[in-house]
């Protein structure tokens, strides 16, 4: 027996046994799978399986291979079935999901490929260049929205020897590329992985090492590494990267693996099927086990037996109460009615005379004796009934009312009630009542009294402890009812948790035998361990490139990007057809009629200030002119560019200034704010201002990612440390940008430390560094780099925003910033790839803010366009970016697809960007956007100016032309009104105005509460999905744990955005309250002035109140957390992550509420005093304003002529602004 045999044998019988224990229990397919494994550890063939994406580029590779073009390949779907490729002469075969077989002609084979719902499997022979021991599979894309598609594949990958995942070159960092390599190599398959259509690469942005460092740095940073990476493309062949040779030989080699590739996939697939049957098994009980825990409601048995313990213990103890407090209360009154001392030595005395007069000898004088006896006795009778009463009421009465009382208090009831009630109850003490108590014919004496005493004190005693004890009973029988539907709803919680214990000691038996199944079948399996080696390999350290290697990567691509520039040429033109005609060049240089307009409007404004500058009421106005005037002559404008990391932003603002003057950076994630602005004195061209984050900045950002990490540290040092022991294979997906920035903080430290806090000018060099340099960049606050060139000349400043994804959350508000104060947006997205969450997050806030614009200055770009290999498929592409900016909140978008390489290309060689790269197009809109329409606000507000001017001297020049008796009159009047509108405007009443502000603030602040609740559900399910849980090296603890920090992440992110939005809302609101108030009092002033000309109060601006970027702290912990996992199946499907969410949305509702709650009163006080402050500054402003121009009336009364009015009128009327 060979040592092959030795292995092979054993397993086969396992695999039998396994197949027919597996197969008694009604799971025939998972037994012929096993048996499929069987046979297969007998054929000399290895099974290749190709995966990945929808238009990856799968079927093309697979044609090349077998040096024909067998299968249908197009950039849109084309597999829906999978397709076994087997040495063999040519034939194809169908195996239908019925079961049957069916043999059809090559030319029917494209069709075959698409029809999934008949066909299971497509089976072609064909003598292929790879040899007979090599059999093909092409899969349908993983990423297809048909969970038939998906099924397919995960059916046959229990068969592939190796499994060779194909990725689109600019797919790469797609987290599912990532998750699918490490889930099928963590179960023990061997993955390979293969990046397509390499000449795509632009080594002008990024050289081809770089980027081959940072594919295996994403790698790495997931924690996983494929058995082998390659770089290929099949239409380059002359790619000096292009692996296409060293990729074909590799799967020709495999047969030379087959004794370690056959045992380990055979073992290695029955494990996973096993997993997968056990899997069904759980699955056929999952009804019972999800009524069972509906019932269970994610309790443990103890912690359930726990608490029907201590309902029940709380249900007898609620139950006994009402006894209890009236055997407490009972066992009071009898010692306070025992101990009450109601019958003191001189109520004794005074009952000892009483009894003394009832004695038969008993006489009072002798002259009406008898009269005077008996008013003696009804003396002494009434003397002592009144003080033995009072003694009863203070010593039983009053005190047996307190403890009534207390007593109804300790039940829960009204203790008014228990002492009017006692009120009622009548001192049994008359007189009456105490000649009942004396026995006939007892004679008076010391014994006698005291007996009399006693048995009277008795008699009243009994007397209020009866009625005492009435009242107590009365008492108890309300506190029995009161307390009648406590006692159901125990009964209910008993009875709830009884169900629960049963139903847990159910599960827990289900679960035990469950377990035991799955032990008894794995013991007919070996362990994994079991079958040794390694996989077959590539190398992966490559030789160095050859000097020159980019160049010539950027020659293999020439031909395919020039013929992409001829094709989408049309494109181009097509695309743009609904945004203007692009006849000039757009640069800002070729465009002087648009600047000699400004300058001509400028000039205008300026002679207009000079005509009424020497005139006081007109002094406002010339200042305004002057400043209108300065702004189109000499004014700057801002273009801010956003975009997710890797959109090209960098590479797209190169393309714009016409050099490449910012580095492409391969690392996405600490980039600071970049801006390209025009040299001035002491920054000459090509110097930056680097700013550095403070000590305090950096440790904040970090502290806050080691939180995001699970990891908690109180100072920069500790962080620091934190930081440089964290390893990346524990590290969840959701916080890998996080681990980036540390290590790199880390990295960088010893460096860069010692610049921190300082400011420093850099030349290009140094700048470039900085800027790409990870390790450095990460210390980086800003960068302003000073470069001449058309677009800074003109007073263009280009900022390059960081990412929306930026791991920072001090960017929030930088991004926040821009968007309210740049005067064009321009949003980057790059050619086919997916919108990121981080993309999403931002539209969505450009959505909000959008309407609180006074333009529409948003323009949106689709950069890489040349990468499209024609003019349908860059429509799809544009087409679907239309579709996602339009389901995020921006309507009607103006979508401009640019090629940054050809657009860049064209202004190095031929000083302008082809018309084929789509940037004529954008500059043409934009710069017309600049010159025309954002220009054209100011003119017409100094248009208004110069009205307003001429309309103030048509005024006075009524006022000139009257009659000396009719100015003086006029002069008076206005003199009145002014110290009346002065007195009205020193102190002006600004309720109604500070009640709409509130009640602005508060409808906002609702709203947001309900936006935030609608999309809870959304967020919840992006954080706790199951393509983010990390893989077996990290724990479900840490998993939960970064999901939750992820989810507190995006609520506090969209609140945090929801409340930048509403403060422009609120200053829209506030300036528009404002314009309101000032206008009622300029026209009342008008009435009573008629020449007064209110001022121009120029351009309003609000600061931004600060806003929180962390919700309030929510008590949630690891702990919590796991009581709703138990794995990831039970989590993801047996309703864990569903009790989760209900859990979570109740608890973050409260901080929801009152993070927007508590931002509403800080932003209703906050604009309130905005509105105190601004419109103290403008009725000081109108104040003034018509104290000038009284006195210039008052100054016309003196002499000034009308004619001299009358020249500055037509001085006015000549000027003109078009």
């Amino acid at each position: 027996m060979t040592q092959a045999s030795a292995v092979r044998k054993p397993l086969a019988d396992s695999l039998e046994r396994l197949s027919e224990r597996i197969r008694q229990e009604g799971d025939g397919m998972s037994a012929d799978k096993l048996l499929e494994l069987v046979r297969k550890l007998d054929s000399q063939q290895i099974e290749a399986a190709f995966c990945g994406h929808f238009s990856a580029g799968k079927s093309a590779t697979i044609n090349r291979l077998c040096g024909s073009a067998l299968l249908p390949s197009s950039p849109i779907p084309t597999s829906a079935n999978v397709v076994s490729i087997r040495y063999g002469a040519e034939k194809v075969r169908l195996l239908l999901h019925d079961g049957t077989e069916r043999t059809i002609r090559p030319d029917e084979l494209d069709e075959a490929c698409r029809n999934g719902e008949d066909i299971a499997e497509v089976h072609i022979d064909y003598p292929h260049a790879l040899g007979e021991r090599i059999v093909l599979m092409d899969t349908p894309g993983i990423d297809s929205t048909d969970g038939a598609h998906k099924a397919a594949t995960m059916a046959v990958l229990h068969r592939a020897d190796a499994i060779f995942y194909v990725m689109d070159y600019n797919h790469v960092m797609s987290e599912m590329n990532f998750s699918f390599i490490a889930e099928w190599m963590n179960k023990g398959k061997p993955v390979y992985a293969i990046v397509n259509q390499i000449d795509k690469h632009r080594s002008a942005e990024l050289s081809f090492e770089a980027y081959r460092d940072t594919v295996m740095e994403a790698f790495e940073a997931w924690g996983t590494r494929p058995a082998g990476l390659f770089f290929v493309s099949a239409t380059a062949a002359s790619h000096p990267y292009n692996e296409w040779d060293e990729l074909k030989t590799f799967i020709q080699s495999l047969p030379d693996a087959e004794d370690r590739l056959k045992p380990r996939n055979a073992l290695m697939s029955a494990h996973v099927l096993l997993e997968q049957h056990l899997d069904a098994a759980e699955e056929k009980r999952r009804p019972e086990r999800e009524a069972l825990m509906a019932e269970a409601d994610s309790e443990s048995v103890r912690d359930a037996a726990e608490r029907l313990e201590l309902a029940r213990a709380e249900r007898h103890k609620t139950e006994e109460e009402p006894e209890r407090l009236f055997q407490e209360a009972k066992r009071e009154l009898d010692k306070l009615v025992e101990n009450a001392n109601i019958m003191p030595a001189a109520t004794r005395d005074r009952a000892s005379l009483f009894l003394e007069s009832l004695q038969p000898g008993f006489k009072v004088g002798w002259w009406r004796a008898r009269e005077k006896s008996e008013a003696e006795r009804r003396r002494r009778l009434e003397q002592f009934a009144a003080d033995f009463a009072e003694q009863v009421h203070i010593g039983l009465h009053l005190h047996t009312g307190e403890l009534l009382k207390q007593a109804a208090g300790r039940a829960q009831i009204d203790p008014r009630g228990i002492g009017e009630q006692w009120e009622r109850t009548a001192n049994p003490v008359t007189a009456d009542w105490l000649t009942s108590h004396v026995h006939p014919g007892a004679v008076a004496s010391g014994e006698y009294t005291l007996n009399y005493c006693r048995t009277a004190a008795e008699a009243a005693k009994a007397y209020y402890r009866r009625a005492g004890l009435s009242l107590l009973e009365s008492v108890a029988g309300e506190h029995r009812r009161r307390l009648e539907p406590e006692l159901e709803r125990l009964d209910r919680d008993i009875a709830a948790l009884e169900r629960m214990t049963e139903a847990l000691e159910k599960l827990r038996r289900m679960e035990r035998e469950l377990e035991e199944y799955a032990q008894s079948l794995r013991s007919l399996l070996p362990e994994r361990s079991a079958v040794s080696g390694t996989f077959p390999s590539p190398a992966y350290n490559r030789p160095e490139m050859p000097v020159g290697a980019d160049s010539a990567a950027e020659a293999a691509s020439a031909d395919r990007t020039d013929a992409a520039a001829a094709d989408l040429n049309a494109t181009k033109v097509a695309f743009g057809s609904d945004q203007g005609q692009s006849g000039e060049d757009s640069a800002p240089e070729r465009h002087p009629p648009r600047r000699e307009r400004l300058v001509r409007a400028a000039a205008s404004l300026r002679a207009a200030a000079g005509i009424v500058s020497d005139l006081p009421a007109m002094r406002a106005i010339a200042d305004s002119l002057l400043e209108k005037a300065n702004r189109l002559e000499h004014g700057t404008f801002t273009l801010a560019l956003f975009g997710a990391f890797s959109a090209g932003k960098s590479s797209f603002a190169n393309a714009l200034i016409g050099e490449a003057a910012l580095p492409v950076s391969p690392h996405p994630t600490t980039a600071a704010i970049n801006r390209i602005s025009r040299p001035c004195e002491g920054w000459e061209h090509g110097t930056a201002r680097i700013v550095m984050k403070t000590r305090d900045q950096l440790e904040e950002e970090l502290i806050h990612s080691l939180g995001m990490l699970g990891r908690t540290a109180r100072s920069l040092e500790e962080a620091l440390e934190l930081a440089r022991s964290l390893a990346p294979d524990a590290v969840p997906p959701q916080a890998r940008p996080h681990y980036s920035f540390v290590r790199a903080a880390a990295q960088g430290w010893e460096r860069v430390s010692g610049l921190l806090g300082t400011e420093r000018k850099a030349d290009r060099d140094e700048f470039a560094a900085f800027a790409a340099d990870e390790a450095k960049s990460c210390f980086v606050r800003e960068i302003e780099l000073f470069w001449s060139c058309a677009l800074t000349e003109a007073g263009i400043t280009l900022v390059d925003t960081p990412g929306a994804d930026s791991v920072h959350a001090r960017h929030t508000g930088v991004a926040f910033s821009f968007l309210k104060s740049a005067d064009a947006i321009l949003f980057v997205t790059y050619y086919n790839h997916a919108f990121s969450r981080a993309d999403k997050q931002f539209l969505e806030q450009l959505g909000r803010v959008r309407d609180s614009f006074e333009l529409d200055k948003m323009f949106f770009v689709v950069n890489a366009s040349d990468l499209a290999s024609g003019e349908e498929e860059l429509r799809q592409v544009v087409d679907y970016a239309r579709e996602q900016f339009v389901r995020h909140g921006i309507r009607e978008p103006r979508i401009f697809p640019v090629s940054s390489l050809l657009a860049l290309q064209g202004k190095r060689e031929n000083g302008k960007a082809p018309e084929s790269s789509g940037m004529p197009k954008l500059e043409d809109e934009l710069f017309r956007f600049i010159y025309e329409e954002l220009s054209e606000l100011t003119i017409l507000a100094g248009r208004k100016e110069l009205d307003r001017a001429a309309a103030a001297l048509r005024r006075w020049l009524a006022e000139a032309e009257q009659s000396g008796e009719e100015r003086r009159k006029s002069v008076e009047r206005m003199e009145e009104a002014l110290v009346r509108f002065e007195q009205r405007w020193a102190e002006p009443d600004l309720q109604a105005e500070l009640r709409s502000l509130e009640q602005e603030a508060r409808e906002l602040v609702y709203y947001v509460k309900q936006r935030t609740e609608f999309r809870f559900g959304e967020w919840f399910l992006a954080s706790f999905h199951p393509s983010l849980w990390g893989g077996e090296r990290v724990s479900a603890e840490t998993a939960l744990v970064a999901a939750w920090r992820d989810l507190l992440g995006q609520i506090s992110f969209a609140l945090s955005q929801e409340m930048l939005a509403t403060s422009l809302r609120m200053e829209k609101r506030l300036g528009t309250l404002l314009d309101e108030r000032m206008a009622r009092e300029a026209a009342a002033a008008a009435e009573a002035v008629p020449a007064f000309v209110p001022p121009n109060f120029g351009e309003r601006e609000f600061p931004t109140p600060s806003v929180a970027h962390e919700l309030p702290p929510v008590p949630v912990d690891a702990s919590w957390l796991k009581k709703f996992f138990r794995n990831p199946k039970q989590f993801f499907e047996g309703g864990g992550r569903d009790r989760l969410k209900e859990e979570a949305q109740r608890m973050l509702a409260q901080a929801v509420a009152q993070y927007a709650d508590e931002h509403g009163a800080r932003f209703a006080a906050h604009y309130s005093g905005l509105l105190r402050e601004q419109a103290g500054r403008e009725f000081a402003a109108l104040a003034e304003s018509l104290r000038g121009q009284v006195e210039s009336l008052r100054a016309a009364d003196d002499g000034t002529q009308a004619e001299d009015i009358r020249e500055r009128l037509k001085d006015l009327d000549e000027l003109s602004l078009k």
